[in-house]
């Protein structure tokens, strides 16, 4: 069991490892995906970063799961929106990335 929780330690600053966010967007490209849009919060750090991608339903499935073992930074799928009616042809959804491991 780690030790006791300090304030400092709640306080401290973390970025988004660069490198995980480099990894992720080769992950999208290489699923046939593409990142259509994105937000980042915090200042001066980036702690926080809302992005936004589309693609075919087809491999969808892989992507998240290679998201969701992404080193360098904690994954939150937020929202998953299929695109065309009756059938799905595409997804669209927004994963959140804060530091983590």
């Amino acid at each position: 069991m780690p030790g006791k929780v300090t304030p400092e330690q709640l306080l401290q600053k973390s970025e988004i490892n660069k490198a995980a966010l480099g990894h992720l967007l080769q992950m999208i490209e290489t699923n046939g995906h593409k990142l259509v849009g994105w937000e980042r919060f915090g200042t001066p750090a980036i702690d926080r970063i809302v992005a936004t991608i589309e693609g075919p339903t087809k491999g969808s499935g892989v992507l998240v799961e290679k998201l969701v073992e992404l080193q360098g930074a904690r994954i939150r799928i937020r929202d998953i929106f299929p695109k065309g009616i009756p059938a799905p042809e595409g997804l669209r959804f927004q994963v959140e990335l804060t530091p983590g491991h």
